[in-house]
Protein backbone atom coordinates (compact mmCIF):
# COMPACT_ATOMS: atom_id res chain seq x y z
CA UNK A 1 0.00 0.00 0.00
CA UNK A 2 1.14 3.53 -0.77
CA UNK A 3 -0.10 6.93 0.25
CA UNK A 4 0.34 9.67 -2.36
CA UNK A 5 -0.31 13.30 -1.68
CA UNK A 6 -2.13 15.89 -3.73
CA UNK A 7 -4.30 18.98 -3.77
CA UNK A 8 -7.78 19.42 -2.32
CA UNK A 9 -10.16 22.03 -3.76
CA UNK A 10 -13.64 23.26 -2.92
CA UNK A 11 -16.05 24.04 -5.74
CA UNK A 12 -16.67 27.77 -6.08
CA UNK A 13 -20.15 29.28 -6.14
CA UNK A 14 -19.84 29.86 -9.92
CA UNK A 15 -18.96 26.22 -10.49
CA UNK A 16 -21.85 25.11 -8.29
CA UNK A 17 -24.20 27.17 -10.47
CA UNK A 18 -22.72 25.86 -13.73
CA UNK A 19 -22.10 22.20 -12.88
CA UNK A 20 -23.90 21.58 -9.61
CA UNK A 21 -27.02 19.92 -11.01
CA UNK A 22 -25.01 17.54 -13.21
CA UNK A 23 -22.77 16.58 -10.32
CA UNK A 24 -25.72 16.01 -7.99
CA UNK A 25 -27.36 13.75 -10.56
CA UNK A 26 -24.12 11.77 -10.82
CA UNK A 27 -23.83 11.61 -7.02
CA UNK A 28 -27.35 10.21 -6.62
CA UNK A 29 -26.83 7.75 -9.48
CA UNK A 30 -23.52 6.36 -8.19
CA UNK A 31 -23.90 6.52 -4.40
CA UNK A 32 -27.65 5.91 -4.26
CA UNK A 33 -28.17 7.51 -0.81
CA UNK A 34 -31.34 6.34 1.00
CA UNK A 35 -32.61 9.91 0.67
CA UNK A 36 -31.55 11.55 -2.62
CA UNK A 37 -29.62 14.76 -2.03
CA UNK A 38 -30.05 18.15 -3.65
CA UNK A 39 -27.48 20.86 -4.38
CA UNK A 40 -28.43 22.80 -1.26
CA UNK A 41 -28.00 19.77 1.03
CA UNK A 42 -24.30 19.03 0.43
CA UNK A 43 -20.90 20.61 -0.07
CA UNK A 44 -18.91 19.48 -3.12
CA UNK A 45 -15.15 19.43 -3.63
CA UNK A 46 -12.37 17.97 -5.76
CA UNK A 47 -9.39 15.96 -4.55
CA UNK A 48 -6.44 16.12 -6.94
CA UNK A 49 -5.09 12.89 -5.53
CA UNK A 50 -2.34 11.61 -7.87
CA UNK A 51 -0.37 12.55 -10.98
CA UNK A 52 2.51 11.24 -13.08
CA UNK A 53 5.08 13.04 -10.90
CA UNK A 54 7.67 11.05 -8.98
CA UNK A 55 6.88 11.43 -5.28
CA UNK A 56 9.17 11.34 -2.25
CA UNK A 57 8.70 7.58 -1.90
CA UNK A 58 10.21 7.28 -5.38
CA UNK A 59 7.02 6.06 -7.09
CA UNK A 60 4.80 7.45 -9.83
CA UNK A 61 1.88 6.53 -12.08
CA UNK A 62 1.92 6.11 -15.83
CA UNK A 63 -1.23 7.31 -17.59
CA UNK A 64 -2.87 3.83 -17.85
CA UNK A 65 -2.63 3.42 -14.06
CA UNK A 66 -4.07 6.90 -13.49
CA UNK A 67 -7.04 5.91 -15.66
CA UNK A 68 -7.42 2.73 -13.64
CA UNK A 69 -7.43 4.81 -10.44
CA UNK A 70 -10.17 7.03 -11.90
CA UNK A 71 -12.37 3.93 -12.11
CA UNK A 72 -11.45 2.50 -8.71
CA UNK A 73 -11.71 5.75 -6.74
CA UNK A 74 -15.51 5.93 -7.11
CA UNK A 75 -17.37 5.32 -3.82
CA UNK A 76 -14.14 5.72 -1.82
CA UNK A 77 -14.52 7.20 1.71
CA UNK A 78 -12.82 10.50 2.52
CA UNK A 79 -11.04 10.35 5.90
CA UNK A 80 -8.86 12.57 8.09
CA UNK A 81 -5.22 11.57 8.54
CA UNK A 82 -5.78 7.92 7.52
CA UNK A 83 -7.46 7.29 10.88
CA UNK A 84 -9.34 4.08 10.10
CA UNK A 85 -10.94 3.92 13.54
CA UNK A 86 -12.98 7.07 12.72
CA UNK A 87 -15.97 7.32 10.40
CA UNK A 88 -15.43 9.02 7.03
CA UNK A 89 -16.27 12.71 6.63
CA UNK A 90 -17.21 12.42 2.95
CA UNK A 91 -17.36 10.14 -0.07
CA UNK A 92 -16.05 10.20 -3.66
CA UNK A 93 -18.70 9.90 -6.38
CA UNK A 94 -16.79 10.70 -9.57
CA UNK A 95 -13.25 10.23 -10.88
CA UNK A 96 -11.64 11.52 -14.06
CA UNK A 97 -8.25 12.47 -15.50
CA UNK A 98 -7.70 16.20 -15.99
CA UNK A 99 -4.72 18.28 -17.11
CA UNK A 100 -3.16 20.69 -14.63
CA UNK A 101 -0.08 22.69 -15.59
CA UNK A 102 0.66 20.30 -18.44
CA UNK A 103 0.39 17.11 -16.35
CA UNK A 104 -2.35 14.48 -16.02
CA UNK A 105 -3.99 14.39 -12.58
CA UNK A 106 -6.57 12.13 -10.98
CA UNK A 107 -9.50 14.37 -9.98
CA UNK A 108 -11.81 12.74 -7.42
CA UNK A 109 -15.09 14.59 -6.84
CA UNK A 110 -16.42 14.16 -3.30
CA UNK A 111 -19.25 15.42 -1.12
CA UNK A 112 -20.25 15.80 2.51
CA UNK A 113 -23.65 16.69 3.99
CA UNK A 114 -24.22 20.16 5.38
CA UNK A 115 -26.03 18.76 8.41
CA UNK A 116 -23.31 16.36 9.52
CA UNK A 117 -21.04 17.15 12.45
CA UNK A 118 -18.28 19.70 11.69
CA UNK A 119 -19.52 20.18 8.10
CA UNK A 120 -19.02 23.95 8.16
CA UNK A 121 -15.68 23.59 9.96
CA UNK A 122 -14.39 21.34 7.16
CA UNK A 123 -15.54 23.86 4.56
CA UNK A 124 -13.96 26.75 6.46
CA UNK A 125 -10.69 24.84 6.83
CA UNK A 126 -10.46 24.29 3.08
CA UNK A 127 -11.44 27.83 2.12
CA UNK A 128 -8.97 29.38 4.60
CA UNK A 129 -6.06 27.25 3.41
CA UNK A 130 -5.67 25.39 6.71
CA UNK A 131 -6.51 22.03 5.09
CA UNK A 132 -3.96 22.10 2.30
CA UNK A 133 -3.28 18.56 1.12
CA UNK A 134 -4.84 15.18 0.56
CA UNK A 135 -3.51 11.64 0.42
CA UNK A 136 -4.53 8.60 -1.62
CA UNK A 137 -4.37 5.20 0.08
CA UNK A 138 -4.37 2.21 -2.29
CA UNK A 139 -3.18 -1.34 -2.86
CA UNK A 140 -0.96 -2.33 -5.76
CA UNK A 141 0.87 -5.44 -6.88
CA UNK A 142 4.15 -4.44 -8.49
CA UNK A 143 6.71 -1.60 -8.31
CA UNK A 144 8.21 -1.55 -11.83
CA UNK A 145 11.79 -0.28 -11.91
CA UNK A 146 12.31 2.74 -14.18
CA UNK A 147 15.81 1.51 -15.11
CA UNK A 148 15.44 -2.18 -15.97
CA UNK A 149 11.66 -2.65 -15.99
CA UNK A 150 11.77 -5.46 -13.45
CA UNK A 151 10.05 -5.73 -10.08
CA UNK A 152 12.05 -3.28 -7.95
CA UNK A 153 11.77 -5.55 -4.92
CA UNK A 154 13.97 -8.06 -6.74
CA UNK A 155 16.19 -6.07 -9.12
CA UNK A 156 19.53 -4.51 -8.20
CA UNK A 157 18.39 -0.86 -8.41
CA UNK A 158 17.25 1.24 -5.47
CA UNK A 159 15.06 4.34 -5.27
CA UNK A 160 17.13 7.51 -5.69
CA UNK A 161 20.21 5.59 -6.85
CA UNK A 162 22.12 7.35 -9.65
CA UNK A 163 22.56 5.26 -12.80
CA UNK A 164 24.03 5.90 -16.24
CA UNK A 165 21.41 5.29 -18.91
CA UNK A 166 21.78 6.23 -22.56
CA UNK A 167 24.82 8.37 -21.88
CA UNK A 168 23.23 10.39 -19.09
CA UNK A 169 22.87 10.08 -15.36
CA UNK A 170 19.38 9.43 -14.00
CA UNK A 171 17.94 8.51 -10.62
CA UNK A 172 16.01 5.30 -10.24
CA UNK A 173 12.32 5.35 -9.34
CA UNK A 174 9.43 2.94 -9.85
CA UNK A 175 6.01 2.84 -11.46
CA UNK A 176 3.01 1.68 -9.46
CA UNK A 177 1.51 -1.22 -11.40
CA UNK A 178 -1.28 -3.76 -10.97
CA UNK A 179 -3.48 -1.35 -9.01
CA UNK A 180 -5.83 -3.52 -6.96
CA UNK A 181 -8.03 -1.22 -4.90
CA UNK A 182 -8.38 2.35 -3.64
CA UNK A 183 -8.98 2.19 0.11
CA UNK A 184 -9.57 5.83 1.05
CA UNK A 185 -8.49 9.43 0.52
CA UNK A 186 -7.50 11.51 3.53
CA UNK A 187 -7.01 15.13 4.45
CA UNK A 188 -3.41 15.19 5.73
CA UNK A 189 -0.90 17.55 7.33
CA UNK A 190 1.92 17.25 4.78
CA UNK A 191 2.31 15.98 1.23
CA UNK A 192 4.98 13.98 -0.52
CA UNK A 193 4.81 15.71 -3.90
CA UNK A 194 6.47 19.12 -3.84
CA UNK A 195 4.20 22.14 -4.32
CA UNK A 196 0.82 20.50 -3.69
CA UNK A 197 -1.64 22.43 -1.57
CA UNK A 198 -5.32 22.81 -0.74
CA UNK A 199 -7.18 25.79 -2.13
CA UNK A 200 -10.26 26.81 -4.01
CA UNK A 201 -10.21 26.00 -7.71
CA UNK A 202 -9.50 29.67 -8.44
CA UNK A 203 -6.07 29.41 -6.80
CA UNK A 204 -4.40 26.43 -8.44
CA UNK A 205 -0.64 26.22 -8.71
CA UNK A 206 2.52 24.84 -7.21
CA UNK A 207 5.74 23.17 -8.25
CA UNK A 208 6.57 19.60 -8.96
CA UNK A 209 8.95 16.90 -7.87
CA UNK A 210 12.03 16.49 -10.08
CA UNK A 211 14.95 14.11 -10.18
CA UNK A 212 17.07 16.68 -8.34
CA UNK A 213 14.79 17.31 -5.36
CA UNK A 214 13.64 13.77 -4.54
CA UNK A 215 15.16 12.68 -1.25
CA UNK A 216 13.59 9.43 -0.03
CA UNK A 217 13.30 9.13 3.74
CA UNK A 218 13.99 5.64 5.00
CA UNK A 219 12.49 4.99 8.41
CA UNK A 220 15.36 2.62 9.25
CA UNK A 221 17.71 5.63 9.32
CA UNK A 222 15.70 7.35 12.06
CA UNK A 223 16.27 7.00 15.78
CA UNK A 224 13.59 7.59 18.43
CA UNK A 225 14.25 10.31 20.99
CA UNK A 226 12.50 10.96 24.28
CA UNK A 227 13.80 14.47 25.06
CA UNK A 228 14.52 17.54 22.93
CA UNK A 229 17.94 17.70 24.58
CA UNK A 230 18.85 14.56 22.60
CA UNK A 231 18.65 16.47 19.30
CA UNK A 232 22.20 17.36 18.28
CA UNK A 233 21.48 19.04 14.93
CA UNK A 234 19.57 22.15 13.73
CA UNK A 235 15.80 21.77 13.97
CA UNK A 236 15.34 22.57 10.27
CA UNK A 237 17.24 19.34 9.53
CA UNK A 238 15.00 17.22 11.76
CA UNK A 239 11.97 15.26 10.56
CA UNK A 240 9.47 14.44 13.30
CA UNK A 241 7.08 11.52 12.76
CA UNK A 242 4.53 9.78 14.98
CA UNK A 243 5.83 7.00 17.20
CA UNK A 244 3.65 4.11 16.03
CA UNK A 245 2.52 1.40 18.40
CA UNK A 246 3.94 -1.84 17.03
CA UNK A 247 5.70 -5.04 17.99
CA UNK A 248 9.49 -4.86 18.33
CA UNK A 249 11.18 -7.92 16.86
CA UNK A 250 14.65 -9.36 16.35
CA UNK A 251 14.65 -10.88 12.88
CA UNK A 252 17.38 -13.28 11.77
CA UNK A 253 17.94 -14.74 8.30
CA UNK A 254 20.18 -17.78 7.92
CA UNK A 255 20.18 -19.09 4.40
CA UNK A 256 16.55 -19.75 3.48
CA UNK A 257 15.43 -19.73 7.12
CA UNK A 258 13.84 -16.62 8.62
CA UNK A 259 13.04 -16.41 12.34
CA UNK A 260 11.81 -13.71 14.68
CA UNK A 261 11.73 -13.20 18.44
CA UNK A 262 9.92 -10.66 20.58
CA UNK A 263 11.69 -8.48 23.15
CA UNK A 264 11.16 -11.07 25.90
CA UNK A 265 12.80 -13.81 23.82
CA UNK A 266 9.65 -15.61 22.66
CA UNK A 267 9.41 -16.98 19.12
CA UNK A 268 7.14 -14.93 16.88
CA UNK A 269 5.29 -16.21 13.81
CA UNK A 270 3.12 -14.25 11.37
CA UNK A 271 2.13 -14.58 7.67
CA UNK A 272 4.04 -11.33 7.02
CA UNK A 273 7.31 -13.14 7.74
CA UNK A 274 6.51 -15.77 5.11
CA UNK A 275 5.90 -13.00 2.58
CA UNK A 276 9.13 -11.31 3.62
CA UNK A 277 11.13 -14.48 2.89
CA UNK A 278 10.00 -14.31 -0.74
CA UNK A 279 11.12 -10.67 -1.11
CA UNK A 280 14.55 -10.53 0.55
CA UNK A 281 17.76 -10.85 -1.43
CA UNK A 282 20.29 -11.06 1.41
CA UNK A 283 20.73 -14.57 2.77
CA UNK A 284 22.33 -13.76 6.13
CA UNK A 285 21.41 -10.84 8.39
CA UNK A 286 20.22 -9.90 11.88
CA UNK A 287 18.17 -6.78 12.58
CA UNK A 288 15.84 -5.16 15.07
CA UNK A 289 12.62 -3.87 13.56
CA UNK A 290 9.04 -2.98 14.38
CA UNK A 291 5.95 -4.69 12.97
CA UNK A 292 3.28 -2.01 12.59
CA UNK A 293 -0.34 -3.27 12.87
CA UNK A 294 -2.11 -1.29 10.16
CA UNK A 295 -4.49 -1.86 7.33
CA UNK A 296 -4.78 0.42 4.33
Amino acid sequence: MRQLFGKLSLLTENEMVADGDDLIRELNRVIKPPKPVTVDMVYLGVLYAASDQVNMQGGCFALPELRRLAELVIDTPVMVGHQKQDLPIGRVFKGKIVEREGRPWLAAYFYWHRDQESADSIKAGIESGIYRECSLGFLYGKPKCSICGQDMRRCRHRVGESCHLGGREVKAFFYYQEIIKVLEISLVYRGAVAGTRVSTLAREGGGEATEDNITPFWRSQAKPIFSLQQIDQPLDEVMIEPLYNGIWLEVTADGDQLSARTGDGKDFTHPTLDQLKECIIASDFHLVCQLIPTRG
